[in-house]
C-alpha cells in the first residue's frame, strides 16, 4: 500500500506580522480603557496557577463586546485574512481576551509556554497579540517564538499584529525598562480532526 500524496500545509509554523494593524490613538485608547480597573495577576495554565517563576504581568480580561468595536472590528478582518493561509475551522473569539502590562521594575516576563492546553484552553487556534506600547518607551519584553528569520525590531511597532497558531511555543522576554502593554486574544475552534 503506497502513502497518499499530501499537500503541504507549511503555513501550520509562521507566524504573520501585520504591522500598523491597529494606530497609535487605538493602542492609546484600549490601555486607557482598563487602566481605571484594578489589575489581576498574570496566571499559568489550566489550574489558573500563580508561578511568579513563569509568568509576572498584570492582566485585564473582558470579552469581546459591541462597543468595544473600535479594537475588534480590525482583529475580526485581520484574522479572516491571515486564517486563509491556516486554513483552520474558526468559530470566533475565545472569551477571556486580555490586556497585559509587562514592567521592569517587577520583572515583568512570561516564560516559553503555548496558548493551547486542556479544558477551554483546548479549543484555542489562533492566538494573536497587538503591541499596544511605542517600541521606545521599554526595553527588554521581546515576543520571541523558536523560529528563524523573524525581525524583533518589526515585532515591537506599535499596532503591529502578530498572529500564530497556539500550539507554537512563544515568550516574552523579561522587561528591563519600562511597560510593555499588548491585547492578547485567542480565536477557537471545533477539536483538530
Amino acid at each position: 500500500m503506497s502513502a497518499p500524496d499530501l499537500a503541504p500545509n507549511d503555513r501550520l509554523n509562521q507566524v504573520i506580522v501585520w504591522p500598523g494593524l491597529l494606530d497609535a490613538e487605538t493602542c492609546a485608547r484600549v490601555i486607557e480603557m482598563v487602566r481605571p480597573y484594578p489589575p489581576a495577576r498574570g496566571r499559568v495554565g489550566t489550574l489558573n496557577l500563580d508561578h511568579g517563576d513563569i509568568r509576572r504581568s498584570d492582566i485585564w480580561l473582558f470579552d469581546p463586546e459591541p462597543d468595544l468595536g473600535f479594537v475588534f472590528d480590525p482583529l475580526v478582518q485581520a484574522v479572516l485574512h491571515v486564517n486563509q493561509g491556516y486554513g483552520f475551522d474558526l468559530t470566533g473569539f475565545a472569551s477571556g481576551c486580555q490586556v497585559a502590562r509587562y514592567s521592569a521594575g517587577e520583572q515583568g516576563h512570561y516564560d516559553w509556554h503555548m496558548d493551547l492546553g486542556t479544558g477551554p484552553m483546548s479549543c484555542r487556534k489562533l492566538s494573536v497579540s497587538v503591541q499596544l506600547s511605542p517600541p521606545q518607551t521599554y526595553d527588554g519584553g521581546d515576543l520571541e517564538f523558536r523560529l528563524d528569520g523573524l525581525d524583533p525590531t518589526k515585532l515591537r511597532q506599535q499596532g503591529t499584529l502578530i498572529a500564530f497558531p497556539s500550539y507554537m511555543q512563544h515568550r516574552v522576554a523579561p522587561v528591563s525598562r519600562g511597560e510593555r502593554w499588548s491585547l492578547v486574544a485567542w480565536v477557537e475552534g471545533p477539536p483538530y480532526r
